[in-house]
């Protein structure tokens, strides 16, 4: 799916949340397949305390969301959430194109601010992981070295809404990946063993 959005934040103190989702049972599931938070999601580059109005195409921002598992679905449907507080500016979504090739390999697109791990680096491989997940289901959790060979791995069912994981890991020194996969999300985090 491809679309077209214009926002711009009001202040420093905008707190909106923009997500896309998308269900295959009309609507009583729904799996989350992008998500932004108010300062990575200006298109314009400077604050609009007035109503924001998009005057030109250059005010616009374009989106490439993965959708390609879910094409064919008898019941399928796509939902567009904006959760704001207080008075924040609107948010304008264009252009909307379902269909087509597949745009990307199947993850989430998210940022910094939906997948979290701290501390990075970590001196003692001990670190927290936390990020947003839209449904209850079965998430792994694998740790790969630079060699690209798993050094830790487990698989766990977990609940919908705000994930914490702690980590206690014997880990040498050196640079690794952390993937979060489940049936609706594919994550990959770098995280650093100093010691």
């Amino acid at each position: 799916m491809i679309f077209k959005y214009a926002y711009a934040q009001k202040d420093t103190n905008s707190k909106c949340i923009f997500r896309v989702y998308v269900s295959t049972d009309c609507g009583n599931t729904w799996y989350l397949r992008y998500g932004k938070l108010a300062k990575y999601l200006a298109s314009v580059s400077s604050f609009r305390n007035h109503p924001f109005i998009p005057a030109g195409q250059w005010e616009w921002s374009e989106v490439q969301c993965n959708v390609a598992n879910y094409i064919g679905s008898d019941n399928l449907r796509f939902k567009f959430e904006l959760t704001a507080q207080g008075n924040d500016n609107y948010l304008y979504i264009d252009n909307i194109n379902i269909g087509g090739h597949p745009l990307s390999i199947n993850k989430i697109e998210t940022n910094e601010d939906f997948v979290s791990v701290f501390p990075n680096p970590s001196k003692t491989g001990e670190f927290d992981l936390k990020y947003v997940l839209a449904n209850d289901e079965l998430v792994e959790y694998r740790i790969y070295n630079v060699l690209g060979e798993i050094v830790y791995h487990s698989s766990e069912s977990e609940k919908s809404g705000n994930i914490s994981k702690h980590f206690n890991l014997n880990l040498e020194k050196g640079n690794y990946v952390l993937s979060i996969v489940s049936k609706t999300i594919s994550v990959n985090k770098k995280i650093v063993i100093l010691e």
